[in-house]
């Protein structure tokens, strides 16, 4: 199975607090003009003048949420804007759209994800991708699986979890995951949330690493019923991370 390859660096900001420190990651499954960018980054040691030493700006739904949002937020965007940096587009902010979805450069395409430890941003040129997601997820625990299973999974899909090599909850997570990938890399075209049971996952491969995903439901006139998608996931450390990109 294949492993994130990790090489963590100094702290991009000493003056900060250590709140976020920036390390190199490898995914083998992205295409060589994808860029990605990823960070650790500290609950306990945020404060909200941390936007202002980052020089990243603090939208108004945010800056009146809790301590643990914030942080999220912030270190989303600052891992954002260092991969679209990286990939050679100059900005210095990311706005909020609907439904709170970044509003990427019209130039990108790109996806965040992030724990409350870890925050990672793909990028990749617009005339180049029509889809982009990522999601990052700790594994789920058999409680929360079993609380949650009847939204997420249909009786297909808890078949082919039976089936596989992987125990039953890391199994879920992927496809938890994968469907927020889906719905990431989709949701710039549909223009709206639809559910998790909206798609299906048919297959997880375990040697290669990947999904295969279909829709099961009319999305818009171009992602219709049985529109498949091939993604990747990789588990390290107690998480998975899952990627599509089309």
């Amino acid at each position: 199975m294949e492993k994130l390859i990790i090489k963590k660096n100094k702290p991009q900001q000493e003056n900060a607090l250590q709140f976020i420190r920036e390390y190199k990651i490898n995914l083998p499954f992205l295409p060589d003009d994808i860029v990605v960018s990823a960070c650790n980054f500290e609950i306990s040691e945020y404060h909200n003048k941390l936007f202002e030493k980052f020089n990243i700006c603090c939208p108004d739904p945010i800056s009146n949420a809790v301590n643990k949002r914030q942080a999220e937020y912030l270190a989303g965007r600052f891992i954002a804007i260092s991969a679209i940096r990286n990939l050679g587009v100059q900005i210095n902010n990311i706005p909020i759209g609907k439904h709170r979805a970044p509003i990427w450069p019209r130039e990108v395409k790109a996806s965040i994800t992030h724990t409350n430890s870890q925050a990672i941003c793909i990028a990749g040129y617009q005339h180049n991708y029509q889809y982009i997601g990522v999601d990052l997820e700790n594994l789920l625990s058999s409680k929360v699986v079993s609380e949650i299973k009847a939204n997420i999974i249909n009786d297909n899909e808890e078949a082919l979890l039976k089936d596989n090599k992987l125990n039953f909850e890391t199994a879920f997570t992927i496809i938890f995951s994968a469907k927020e990938s889906l719905f990431k890399a989709l949701y710039a075209s549909v223009g709206d949330y639809f559910d998790f049971l909206d798609a299906e996952i048919t297959e997880i491969c375990n040697d290669k690493n990947s999904f295969s995903i279909i829709l099961l439901k009319n999305l818009t006139p171009e992602l219709i019923i049985e529109t498949k998608f091939v993604g990747y996931f990789i588990i390290e450390n107690g998480s998975i991370l899952t990627a599509l990109i089309e």
